[in-house]
């Protein structure tokens, strides 16, 4: 992804470090849109997450529906933490702004939509102690859908 805002990456409350705002970001904004990756279907994301390197999984993100990206190297964007409550909305490579956010937020995600139903990386939330499981693509889009719709309508 590459960010449309000012950020920096630095030690996180949630987990290891995390990408913080440096500027007031209004509501609905377009926070960061997905750059430039590899493409690669569910079913190859899967068996890529069993052989590879440790940049390809904290760099793979689900495009749209059974579509992912991996990078071969990291940034700033990839040290997006997950959060129930997230202050941003991911949607088929895009994220935006899901409330007005203060320089010094930490930008987050939820997980769910970045990661595929199969995974096996056992990613944990440490706020609520549950595991994170990605949704199916077709779950995935319709949700973000409905959120980014309900999020501009606000």
């Amino acid at each position: 992804m590459t960010f449309l805002v000012k950020t920096r990456v630095k030690k996180s409350g949630i987990h290891g470090k995390g990408v913080f705002s440096l500027e007031r970001i209004r509501k609905g904004s377009v926070i960061a849109l997905l750059s430039v990756g590899v493409l690669i279907t569910r079913e190859n994301h899967v068996a890529e997450l069993g052989r590879s390197s440790r940049i390809i999984k904290q760099t793979i993100v689900r495009l749209a529906r059974d579509y992912f990206v991996y990078k071969k190297s990291l940034d700033n964007e990839d040290f997006i933490n997950h959060s129930e409550k997230p202050t941003m909305l991911y949607h088929c490579g895009a994220c935006f702004a899901t409330r007005d956010i203060k320089p010094g937020e930490e930008l987050t995600v939820d997980y769910r939509y970045f990661l595929a139903v199969d995974d096996n990386d056992n990613f944990y939330d440490k706020l609520s102690g549950k595991y994170i499981r990605g949704y199916t693509g077709r779950v995935a889009l319709l949700k973000s859908a409905r959120s980014l719709v309900k999020l501009l309508r606000a």
